[in-house]
């Protein structure tokens, strides 16, 4: 089965991408920190591997939020 792996720093990235090296059925997405969730495209990335390989997005959307 298809699997995406997001990672945080550099070393963890380089690893896998060697493990992984030919395998196009999964993906590895680099963030350099947690921190930079918000700005990246990370959720996008996601669902358009899974939507290449046939399978259903996922719904990110949180929905509302309750005070």
């Amino acid at each position: 089965n298809p699997k995406v792996f997001v990672v945080f720093g550099s070393l963890v990235y380089n690893n896998l991408v060697t493990i992984l090296k030919n395998n196009t059925n999964h993906k590895v997405i680099y963030i350099s920190s947690p921190s930079k969730i918000k700005g990246s495209n990370m959720f996008s990335e996601i669902n358009t591997f899974l939507e290449s390989k046939g399978i259903e997005p996922i719904n990110w959307s949180l929905g509302k939020i309750r005070k």
